[in-house]
């Protein structure tokens, strides 16, 4: 029974991956309508891991990336490893590298990546 169900939580799983889109936007998107946050650089707190506990029903997830080579990036669920598509890889790096804070969870961590609003002491020419 308790194999069963390990593989039924890898089938989904994979299922998952495929069902987030096709293209980084759309990746992207689906995470956002989802609501999906994370912490970046976490393998088992970032947004894809996130992802496929609410997914599969599954906290055993963990995201990372063969850094030797930075070539292999696999989804992990006890022991079953599966690749993760390259339009979610691009979302992972953008999110690692902090240009998607608005999936970062720790809001000092997003508070870092969040562009700063343009204060100016000039007056505007076209109201002056």
């Amino acid at each position: 029974m308790t194999e069963a169900l390990h593989h039924n939580h890898a089938l989904r799983g994979e299922l998952a991956l495929e069902e987030l889109g096709p293209t980084p936007d759309v990746v992207a998107d689906t995470l956002r309508l989802l609501g999906i946050t994370g912490e970046r650089e976490q393998v088992s707190r970032c947004i894809i891991a996130k992802y496929l506990q609410v997914k599969t029903g599954c906290r055993a997830w963990d995201v990372s990336v063969d850094y030797p080579d930075h070539i292999v990036w696999e989804a992990t669920h006890l022991g079953d490893t599966l690749p993760i598509p390259k339009p979610v890889v691009e979302v992972i790096k953008a999110f690692d590298g902090g240009f998607l804070p608005e999936f970062i969870d720790d809001p000092e961590d997003r508070a870092r990546f969040t562009p700063c609003p343009v204060i100016t002491t000039e007056k505007d020419p076209v109201t002056a």
